[in-house]
């Protein structure tokens, strides 16, 4: 077992994989027989990393880890429906687990996008290099085929071109849309929102958009840094709106 972590740390995927077979050979255990799935799986043998997944699954059918880390293989396998399907047994066995739900949300987008796999690549390609309208193109294909999750990325595409009404709606679209689901999205698409409501000049809806960010922020991690950016931005919304005012004294 030392000599299958030392060469994992290595990065020596195969090594690792002998070391954890012939631990296996001596006692059958769970976790070696997981970790030798992962091994195999990072070495890209994924025939054998799926033989031995499946072993470890029918020592240990209720654990929800094991039933996320099968969700990751079939993903890198090819298997999108296969992976949410894992994912959602991974929740089932452990309710309320938001890295679960987390894993969840993002295979099943990752599952109703592989249609436009091709789309999806032209677009991201072309947001890399700052070909806005070429990106806009694959987006509009997207999101024609209801697939609500690249509307931020959209509008990305359309401030770039100085297209900020439009630009505004798809933010305001996409942050509805992520507010059902919850998670680190929401956060993301208040800010992006607020920062075009800025562009421009619509400081009061800014700085509500930036408070609700704030408020999220502060849920989720229980501060807002070191230096609060959001509560600054949303000083800067409101000197903008009543220039008298002194906001320094908003908290």
């Amino acid at each position: 077992m030392k000599r299958a972590q030392a060469a994992k740390a290595e990065r020596d995927w195969r090594g690792a994989a002998e070391m954890y077979r012939q631990a296996l050979e001596l006692r059958d255990a769970f976790g070696p027989r997981v970790q030798l799935g992962h091994m195999l799986k990072e070495a890209g043998e994924l025939e054998a990393a799926e033989t031995e997944y499946v072993r470890a699954l029918a020592m240990k059918p209720t654990d929800a880890d094991l039933h996320l880390q099968m969700g990751h293989f079939y993903f890198v396998k090819g298997d999108p429906d296969e992976s949410v399907r894992f994912y959602r047994k991974a929740v089932e066995l452990a309710p309320g687990d938001p890295g679960l739900l987390e894993a969840l949300r993002t295979g099943e987008r990752r599952a109703a996008d592989a249609p436009f796999a091709q789309s999806l690549e032209t677009a991201m390609k072309a947001m890399a290099v700052g070909r806005w309208r070429e990106a806009e193109a694959g987006f509009q294909i997207l999101e024609a085929a209801g697939r609500r999750d690249y509307l931020n990325l959209h509008g990305h595409a359309l401030k770039e071109q100085g297209r900020l009404d439009e630009a505004i709606r798809l933010y305001r679209d996409y942050a509805s849309h992520v507010a059902k689901e919850g998670g680190a999205a929401v956060y993301e698409a208040e800010v992006q929102l607020a920062q075009a409501l800025q562009l421009v000049g619509r400081f009061s809806e800014a700085a509500v958009r930036y408070s609700t960010a704030r408020d999220l922020k502060m849920a989720r991690e229980g501060w807002t840094g070191s230096v609060d950016e959001l509560l600054e931005e949303i000083r800067n919304c409101l000197r903008r709106v009543h220039p008298s005012l002194d906001a320094g004294f908003i908290r």
